[in-house]
C-alpha cells in the first residue's frame, strides 16, 4: 500500500476482486516501480531453492464477475500514462511475466529465468512459456491442442504446450497414454489436473493406469528424453529464426494442397513429420505425407511423400517420419535431464538416396544428408560469449556407401560429445568395411557393443542398421562406410 503497487478502482481506491484466496487486489504491473517490488518478492523463495514460478490467474482473473476478469473501470498506471482496463486487460499478464522474468535474472545473476504464464500478449515469448489453461480430459480437447499450439508458434510463442490428459475430469488410460504420445512433442510438456483438489479423485500420472499402461507411458516418456539433444538443438534454432519447433506443415510445404487444413499432423523442428493417433480406438491411421521422401522413424520404411498411408497402429504406436537425408541427434535412455553426464551423441543417419530410383541411377548419383547439433550448459548466458557447441553434419551417400563428416563446427570444443556414435539406417547388408579417415575400424563384438570404452562398428540385421561409434569426431576427418559392389 505504502509504495501504490496496487490497480485502483475508478475512486481512486485500491480495486478488490475475488480469486482463490478471497478478497484480492491486483498489482499494477504496468508500472515500472511495481514491477521492480514484484521481482525482488521471489527473494525468499529462490533462496528456498525453487526453480521455477508459474503466473497463474493472470488475466487477470475475477470471481465477482460473470466474466472472469476485473471490471473495465479498473485504472492502471500505464508506465506514466494512466488509463483504465480497457487499454490494459490483454498486456496485464505479459506486464506481470515481464516483472517475475526481470526479478528472478537480477536475483540469480548469469541464469535463465523460467516463468510459466497462462495469459499474455505479443511480446510475451521473452518472458515465459505458456500453457493452453483448463482444458477437459476427451478426445476433441486432445485433437484441439494441436491448432491451437501450432497458431501459438505462428503468433511467435515457440515454448508452448497443453494439459496432457486434460485438466479437467478424468482421462480413460487409452486417452491418457494417446495424449501423452502427443504431448511429448509439445515444447512445454506436462501433465497437469485439478483431480489433486479432490481426496477422492483418482490420481492422473503416467503410473497411476496399471502395468500394461505403466509400460506404454514409459516408452513414450523415454522418446522424449532420446530426442532431447535434437529438442534441444532445434530450440536453438527457434531463438536464432524465430521458426517454432512444433509447427504446421504451411511453413515447410506452403505449396501442397489445401495445408491450411492439415490440423492434426505437423513439423517437428525441420526434420520429422509427426502424425499423432488421436482417435479412439484406433487401428489404422490415415496420413497424408508431405512432399519428397520419408523414413519411418521407428522402423526406417521407406514412404514416397504426396501419398496417403494407413498403417496399422498399435497402443504402442507413435507415427513420426524422417525426411530423406535427415541426420536427427539422439541420446540414451534417461530418467531426468541430470541424471548423468551427456557423454555419447546419437546421430541418426537416415538414407538421401531414393529407393523408387534405378538401381544404376542410385549408385551414380551422390547425395546429401544434413542435420545439426547445438549444446551449451543448459542454465547460463555464457552461450552468448561463445561457450557452446554447434555442429552441422553432412553425409555423402550412394548404394556403395556413405561418407559422413562436420561440415561446419563453431564454439568451445569443451562443448562438444566425447563420443559419437553414428547410426546408418535402413542398411540390409553389413558393410564391407568402416573408415574414420584412413584408419580402418574394428568389428565390435556382440559383448563389447555397451562398452563404451570400445571404438569400431557393428551391424544390427533386426533395425538394418550399421552403428559406427568414434572418440571426438574431428571436423577435418570423415567416417566412411564402404559396402561394396552389391547394392546395400
Amino acid at each position: 500500500m505504502a509504495g501504490h503497487h496496487f490497480c485502483l478502482d475508478g475512486a481512486g481506491r485500491p480495486y478488490v476482486g475475488k480469486v482463490w484466496p478471497g478478497e484480492s487486489v491486483y498489482p499494477d504491473f504496468t508500472r515500472a516501480q511495481t514491477r521492480k517490488w514484484w521481482g525482488e518478492l521471489y527473494k525468499g523463495l529462490i533462496e528456498d531453492g525453487v526453480a521455477g514460478f508459474w503466473n497463474d490467474m493472470n488475466e487477470p482473473a475475477d470471481f465477482s464477475f460473470a466474466s472472469g476478469t476485473v471490471p473495465l473501470t479498473m485504472r492502471h498506471d500505464n508506465d506514466g500514462a494512466p488509463t483504465d482496463h480497457r487499454e490494459c486487460h490483454n498486456v496485464y499478464g505479459m506486464q506481470m511475466a515481464r516483472a517475475s522474468f526481470e526479478g528472478v535474472q537480477r536475483l540469480r545473476d548469469n541464469e535463465r529465468p523460467f516463468i510459466l504464464t497462462r495469459a499474455g500478449y505479443a511480446g510475451m515469448q521473452r518472458y515465459a512459456a505458456v500453457w493452453t489453461g483448463d482444458n477437459l480430459s476427451s478426445w476433441e480437447h486432445l485433437r484441439m491442442s494441436i491448432p491451437m499450439l501450432l497458431n501459438m508458434g505462428l503468433s511467435g510463442m515457440a515454448f508452448v504446450g497443453a494439459d496432457i490428459g486434460g485438466f479437467r475430469g478424468h482421462p480413460a488410460p487409452e486417452l491418457y497414454a494417446r495424449w501423452l504420445q502427443l504431448g511429448i512433442f509439445y515444447p512445454l510438456c506436462r501433465t497437469h489436473t485439478c483431480g489433486g483438489l479432490s481426496k477422492d479423485a483418482p490420481e492422473q500420472d503416467p503410473t497411476s493406469f496399471g502395468k500394461k499402461w505403466i509400460d506404454v507411458n514409459r516408452r513414450t516418456i523415454e522418446l522424449r528424453y532420446r530426442l532431447m539433444p535434437y529438442i534441444y538443438s532445434q530450440m536453438h534454432e527457434t531463438e536464432r529464426s524465430g521458426l517454432p519447433l512444433m509447427r504446421p506443415l504451411l511453413v515447410d510445404f506452403p505449396e501442397q494442397e489445401k495445408v491450411h487444413r492439415c490440423e492434426h499432423e505437423f513439423m517437428f523442428g525441420d526434420q520429422l513429420f509427426v502424425a499423432p493417433v488421436v482417435e479412439e480406438n484406433a487401428r489404422t491411421r490415415k496420413i497424408k505425407l508431405p512432399a519428397g521422401e520419408w523414413f519411418d522413424f521407428h522402423t526406417g520404411k521407406h514412404y514416397e511423400g504426396g501419398n496417403e498411408i494407413a498403417p496399422r497402429v498399435n497402443a504402442d504406436s507413435i507415427p513420426m517420419f524422417a525426411r530423406r537425408g535427415a541426420i536427427i541427434p539422439t541420446r540414451d535412455v534417461i530418467q531426468f535431464t541430470g541424471e548423468k553426464p551427456f557423454d555419447v551423441l546419437m546421430l541418426e543417419v537416415f538414407p538421401a538416396a531414393s529407393k523408387s530410383a534405378d538401381k544404376a541411377d542410385r549408385a551414380s548419383v551422390s547425395e546429401t544428408g544434413r542435420g545439426i547439433f547445438y549444446h551449451d550448459d543448459g542454465l547460463s548466458y555464457d552461450y552468448r560469449d561463445g561457450e557452446f557447441i554447434r555442429e552441422e553434419y553432412a553425409c555423402e551417400m550412394t548404394d556403395r556407401g556413405a561418407t559422413f563428416k562436420i561440415a561446419a563446427r563453431e564454439g568451445n570444443d569443451a562443448f562438444a560429445p566425447p563420443i559419437y556414435q553414428l547410426c546408418f539406417r535402413s542398411h540390409r547388408r553389413s558393410p564391407a568395411a568402416v573408415k574414420l579417415g584412413d584408419v580402418v575400424l574394428p568389428l565390435l563384438k556382440k559383448k563389447s557393443i555397451e562398452d563404451r570404452a570400445e571404438m569400431g562398428w557393428w551391424h544390427d540385421k533386426k533395425s538394418r542398421t550399421v552403428f559406427v561409434r568414434v572418440a571426438r569426431l574431428d571436423a577435418s576427418v570423415a567416417v566412411v562406410v564402404e559396402m561394396g559392389d552389391a547394392a546395400g
